[in-house]
């Protein structure tokens, strides 16, 4: 019956299902990939690494290089260790274990101008 129902179906019916549905899929997806936090930080390329500092405050570290310099900027969270919950009832649960979350945050300059930006995020267990 319900086969039946969608082969008696007008053609433009059918493919504006499709079409709706796809360009949904595509709105969201595009979403999510204009919010990241690299497409934040990227706004700093090619501009003054003092504008930089203005904004995040003084790095956590600065190497001088040959043709520039590179100022990180990092930020440590410590994560509580936790109960894996494995969806059933355990004698002897499964735990996972504290670690501490640096998330460093790396601005590559040449003439005072900011030419890569690099974010990367490391665990410490504790």
């Amino acid at each position: 019956m319900c086969n039946n129902f969608i082969s008696n179906a007008p053609e433009y019916y059918r493919i504006f299902n499709y079409k709706a549905v796809f360009i949904l899929f595509l709105t969201i997806l595009l979403g999510f990939m204009g919010c990241g936090p690299m497409r934040k930080l990227n706004k700093y390329r090619g501009q003054e690494i003092k504008s930089v500092i203005d904004d995040l405050g003084e790095p956590a570290s600065v190497i001088p290089l040959s043709e520039g310099k590179i100022y990180i900027w990092e930020k440590s969270t410590t994560l509580k260790s936790t109960e894996i919950a494995k969806g059933q009832m355990t004698l002897d649960p499964m735990i996972s274990p504290a670690v501490i979350k640096t998330e460093k945050t790396v601005f590559t300059t040449m003439d005072g101008k900011v030419v890569a930006v690099k974010k990367e995020t490391e665990y410490t267990r504790k």
